[in-house]
């Protein structure tokens, strides 16, 4: 669970980077091949967050810190339902752009990628005012859960940031 949090975590910073960096060059191959890694991460994120999900229903999570009060394990709980919601509805909202502005797709070039709608301009601004609102709960959610962290770590100073840093079981 800890190297698929942090394996998630890294491929959205990069599906988010490649995503500013695609939006602001100009109409180029090269912001069309952006774009493109773009997707293909975003659906990475998706296939982790997957298999994320499988993982966590047939394993035993740990339980939290026991001087946690009741009001920030139910926070915490519902912190992390919207944090997979995001990690499903951000590429599959951006799927649905990529599919209803009729733009063929390969995941990293390889694996053709079916489209999950019809060709609609209406639906794909849509889906894209969709993605981009979504982008910002996730980014305040990240931040909350980051401070979160953080907050236990230094303020609390309790072993909650340290049960997920992966380096820390690699010294066990």
């Amino acid at each position: 669970m800890v190297a698929l949090h942090w394996l998630i975590a890294i491929a959205i910073l990069a599906t988010m980077t490649l995503g500013w960096i695609a939006a602001d060059m100009p109409r180029s191959l090269q912001q069309y091949r952006m774009f493109g890694w773009h997707k293909s991460f975003g659906l990475l994120v998706l296939a982790l967050a997957v298999l994320r999900l499988a993982v966590r229903l047939r394993c035993v999570i740990p339980a939290p810190a026991p001087a946690m009060p009741d009001w920030e394990r139910r926070a915490a709980g519902v912190s992390h339902v919207l944090l997979y919601v995001c990690m499903f509805a951000m590429p599959i909202s951006g799927w649905l752009i990529n599919s209803a502005a009729d733009v063929p797709f390969r995941w990293f070039w390889l694996v053709p990628v079916p489209s999950i709608a019809a060709a609609d301009p209406e639906l794909a601004e849509f889906a894209e005012s969709l993605h981009n609102s979504l982008l910002w709960i996730l980014l305040t959610l990240i931040a909350v859960h980051a401070g979160a962290a953080l907050r236990h770590h230094f303020w609390l100073r309790d072993p909650v940031l340290l049960r997920m840093l992966p380096w820390r079981r690699l010294q066990k």
